[in-house]
């Protein structure tokens, strides 16, 4: 128990121990304050009772129970989470099987907040849509947009879809003669103005 102690007590991560039927055996002080309002101890609490909200408890119940009864690490790659104290953010939990000194099969969790990494990710896939001189949707948008129309289109049994395209006259000419800031801005405008 020592041994588990100096393990987990130093992360910064709320990290807890799992008995097989759901209660906490141990768990460290990024635990405590991610999960017990008052700021108790958590040990010997079922899962269920502690400050995580019951689709979290069961997804986590579902993941501990998994990892158990196959002896393989489960994961919770990316679910809300939030604490007792603290803003709510994105989390992964881990789960890992670990055996006990008297034989008892436990669920080790370790809850890694994501938060920044998954909005990194929210906004390259938004940026991976939009033309970043204009702020309109690009090529790329565009074929998804019409994938989805298409796709609702068959669903419904509807007739057609409509697509609209502008061409701007001269602009080659405007690009060319007034340089390419004149261009960007003409484009910018234009974006602006549909």
């Amino acid at each position: 128990e020592r041994q588990l102690s100096a393990l987990i007590t130093p992360s910064p991560d709320p990290v807890f121990l799992l008995t097989a039927e759901g209660l906490v055996e141990a768990a460290n002080p990024a635990a405590l304050d991610a999960l017990s309002p008052s700021g108790r101890s958590i040990v010997g609490l079922p899962l269920g009772t502690l400050a995580i909200g019951a689709q979290l408890c069961d997804e986590l119940q579902t993941a501990v129970r998994e990892s158990l009864e196959h002896g393989e690490p489960s994961e919770l790659p990316r679910v809300w989470f939030e604490p007792a104290t603290g803003p709510g953010g994105w989390y992964r939990f881990r789960v890992f099987p670990v055996q006990g000194d008297e034989g008892a099969v436990s669920a080790y969790v370790h809850a890694v907040d994501v938060t920044e990494a998954a909005e990194n990710e929210q906004r390259l896939a938004a940026l991976a849509l939009v033309d970043p001189l204009t702020g309109a949707a690009n090529r790329a948008a565009l074929y998804d947009r019409l994938d989805q129309a298409l796709a609702r289109l068959e669903r419904r049994h509807a007739n057609g879809v409509a697509v609209v395209m502008v061409d701007l006259d001269h602009f080659k000419a405007l690009n060319d003669t007034s340089g390419h800031h004149a261009g960007d801005t003409a484009l910018v405008n234009v974006a602006h103005a549909l």
